[in-house]
């Protein structure tokens, strides 16, 4: 199926005339999908990254890391200063592991926040929606509201007129 103008398919959403048609089926199969609408899957993605981030990080922290790389750079620079080729390259190829070591935990420090950051909204909907869940009356206990009502009404109102028309009432508000 076509548009009017042909090429790309008819698709009734909000995004469809950007689709390319290589994107259309899977959006229609996943328009469809409600626990797209739960962010627990999202969640526990996100918290595996973490695991995973708060895992490759190492036992010193930045500040220690920027320490021994000024120790290794002043010895780097002292052997340098005297003349000693093998002490410079030893101290080089010590500054080198430990700035290497320094990114690495500045990349994962980064990508731990990032990924803190990017959790709060997340749990936030899924709170949100959680929230709405508990709190949502269905179709099914309105039903069973109105009719403890009216089993109340004809339990206790003796006036046949009076139940006919609170009963009236009640199915009206009940829609």
């Amino acid at each position: 199926m076509h548009g009017a103008r042909g090429g790309r398919p008819v698709v009734h959403a909000r995004y469809s005339k950007f689709l390319p048609r290589r994107l259309a089926s899977r959006y229609r199969q996943l328009a469809s999908d409600d626990s797209l609408l739960q962010a627990q899957e999202h969640l526990a993605l996100l918290e595996t990254l973490l695991s995973e981030r708060l895992a490759k990080l190492g036992e010193e922290s930045q500040a220690e890391l920027w320490g021994q790389a000024n120790d290794a750079y002043r010895e780097a620079r002292a052997a340098m200063n005297d003349g000693d080729a093998a002490k410079t390259m030893t101290a080089l190829g010590s500054l080198g592991d430990i700035l290497k070591n320094g990114l690495g935990q500045a990349k994962a420090e980064s990508d731990i926040r990032a990924l803190i950051q990017e959790s709060v909204p997340v749990r936030r909907i899924e709170l949100q929606r959680l929230y709405a869940e508990e709190t949502a009356v269905t179709a099914k206990q309105v039903q069973t509201l109105l009719a403890a009502v009216l089993d109340a009404i004809n339990r206790f109102v003796d006036d046949p007129e009076a139940k006919r028309r609170v009963g009236e009432e009640l199915l009206r508000l009940a829609g």
